[in-house]
């Protein structure tokens, strides 16, 4: 994964709709949830939880990701240089004093 932010904005999106459809169906879903509420409390908490842990992990990974372009970016710069110093040494021959 390359942009995070991006994940981000699809992740507040859906829970934008999910919200939008809870807002819609308020009256049959809090009947719902008061014929049990203790058990559907915990549901309901579980995926408050499980929101914020993802949430949390997706917004940690742009630390991961600019690690990773930073590597990348080095290996590619120095390969480079070893492919040019090498071209170097072939070019020169025996001209290396002794």
């Amino acid at each position: 994964m390359s942009r995070p932010g991006r994940v981000l904005v699809w992740m507040l999106s859906f829970l934008g709709l999910l919200g939008l459809a809870v807002f819609t169906l308020i009256e049959p879903l809090s009947e719902a949830f008061y014929s049990n509420p203790v058990f559907n409390a915990v549901i309901v908490g579980v995926f408050v939880v499980g929101v914020l842990v993802s949430f949390r992990q997706v917004a940690s990974l742009s630390t991961e990701v600019g690690w990773v372009r930073r590597v990348r970016s080095r290996r590619k710069r120095g390969s480079s240089r070893r492919a040019f110093a090498a071209a170097r040494i072939r070019a020169c021959g025996d001209c290396v004093p002794a």
